[in-house]
């Protein structure tokens, strides 16, 4: 049996040690068991935007989004994105909804 929480946490410490590949690995294996986690999609995320690849890493924020509104962090990630992507006509609801 998969330990949720253990691999959710390994996927944070591969991706703080650059190891992204690895830490969507782990985040791939939390989600094969909980599809509908916030964080493992928010985390993932960050992965694929430390492998600068950014449209993967808006749809998984935006997967998280979809889950949990509220999700602060998202939204600035998202955000800081698309900025990154020079689309800055969609950025700058996003920066407003971050505000709230």
């Amino acid at each position: 049996m998969l330990n949720f929480p253990a691999h959710l946490n390994r996927g944070i410490v591969l991706n703080q040690l650059g190891r992204s590949e690895e830490a969507i690995a782990s985040y791939d294996e939390v989600l094969s068991i909980k599809p509908a986690d916030p964080d493992a999609w928010y985390n993932r995320g960050v992965a694929l935007f430390n492998l600068e690849r950014y449209e993967e890493s808006i749809a998984n924020y935006e997967r998280a989004l979809a889950l949990t509104p509220s999700f602060y962090e998202a939204w600035f990630n998202r955000a800081t994105t698309l900025l990154k992507l020079d689309r800055s006509e969609e950025r700058s609801p996003v920066m407003t909804r971050c505000l709230r």
